[in-house]
């Protein structure tokens, strides 16, 4: 397989690919570290995750806000962007039906991993 660009203006042949490609060395740069986990709800919907998708989580890298992250709460872990909000850390999902899960201190969940890609089939 190779990386090439395809335009997606107008109809083109696609060019000829320019460099080999490795999905496991573009989407797993730590595999050490890196986890597969399927998405079962609807909460992150309007950040382009949902049911079905996969998504690659890298456990070695230190979660900061604006990045999505997996966290495990009591009830389970759960998917969604970590922000701050009037200084403190917040759960954000991405789908205005799920309320903002804030984390007070000394409460805090574990905050398991970071989201780096979305894997989704199309067809």
């Amino acid at each position: 397989m190779g990386l090439g660009s395809l335009p997606d203006d107008a109809p083109h042949a696609p060019p000829p690919a320019k460099h080999p490609l490795n999905l496991q060395t573009l989407l797993v740069p730590r595999p050490n570290s890196t986890v597969l986990l399927r998405v079962s709800g609807t909460s992150m919907r309007d950040a382009g995750i949902g049911p079905g998708d996969l998504v690659v989580v890298d456990r070695s890298l230190r979660p900061r806000p604006g990045q999505i992250v997996v966290a495990r709460l009591a009830e389970g872990f759960t998917l969604k962007q970590l922000a701050q909000q009037a200084g403190q850390l917040v759960l954000q999902p991405a789908n205005p039906a799920f309320p903002v899960l804030p984390l007070a201190p000394g409460e805090e969940p574990q905050l398991w991993g970071v989201a780096l890609h979305v894997i989704r089939r199309l067809a």
